[in-house]
């Protein structure tokens, strides 16, 4: 293996033959490509040849080009970077032992997975490393640490695209079992009758905004739906607000 930083990978969580997998998979059948770019980014491989790599790929699909040993390695050297990723012998063992219909699903979850932790690393060790120094208030230095994190956090894994059994079999069950039961409001009931005919309740994963002027009502028609969520349907109601104290806000809820 021509790269300088192959040791790294083994200090480091990662899985360089998953990787290698993934660019090998990529060279043999584009369609790969498109699984891997749903979920993968060039800083998720380990190795800086195999980052070097799958950002070329990039760039040739973002063109419409193919993806092929001659037009990555020509990619590669437009660059200045075939040498430095091994050259052309490096390129070509990408596609040793590839099968010919590869399934790279839980390669690109094993790659995600090692980066996600070597993130996590690199987050706990900063955090270290400042309070070390103790130059900085605790304060600030655990909220950046928590922003760390919160981004690693943001950038997990998601869900690709679903077939319709699935997505059968994951909601319209609910959906039938509210059915049997004669219920119309299949979210958080906010009590307010019309409102709850013409959304069926608050439901899961919705952003909701109350918007208008001044002065019109928006928070204390948010705070009664808290209310009736808490006090008519016992549910756990967190109220966060950027412009009024908590005792502003218990003296509306007390008033109401």
């Amino acid at each position: 293996m021509a790269t300088t930083d192959y040791s790294l990978a083994h200090s480091l969580p990662a899985n360089v033959e998953a990787e290698r997998s993934i660019l090998g998979a990529i060279l043999l059948d584009n369609f790969a490509y498109n699984q891997a770019a749903e979920s993968l980014k060039p800083d998720n491989f380990s190795l800086d040849s195999h980052r070097r790599i799958y950002s070329r790929m990039v760039d040739l699909a973002e063109s419409a080009r193919a993806i092929d040993l001659i037009t990555l390695c020509e990619e590669l050297d437009r660059h200045k970077e075939l040498e430095a990723i091994g050259d052309v012998a490096y390129i070509s063992s990408l596609l040793d032992g590839v099968p010919d219909r590869p399934s790279i699903e839980h390669y690109i979850q094993i790659v995600r997975d090692k980066a996600l932790l070597r993130g996590l690393m690199h987050a706990a060790n900063a955090a270290i490393a400042r309070a070390a120094e103790q130059s900085d208030p605790a304060e600030d230095i655990l909220n950046e640490a928590e922003a760390a994190i919160f981004q690693l956090s943001e950038n997990r894994i998601g869900r690709g695209f679903m077939d319709i059994t699935e997505i059968v079999k994951e909601s319209f069950g609910s959906v039938d079992a509210l059915l049997q039961r004669g219920q119309r409001v299949t979210g958080l009931a906010t009590h307010y009758t019309d409102l709850d005919e013409m959304t069926s309740g608050l439901q899961r994963a919705d952003l909701i905004i109350i918007a208008g002027r001044p002065s019109m009502g928006k928070t204390a028609f948010a705070l009664n739906i808290a209310e009736n969520a808490a006090v008519e349907d016992k549910k756990v109601v967190g109220v966060f607000s950027l412009e009024m104290s908590r005792e502003a806000l218990l003296l509306r809820l007390l008033c109401s």
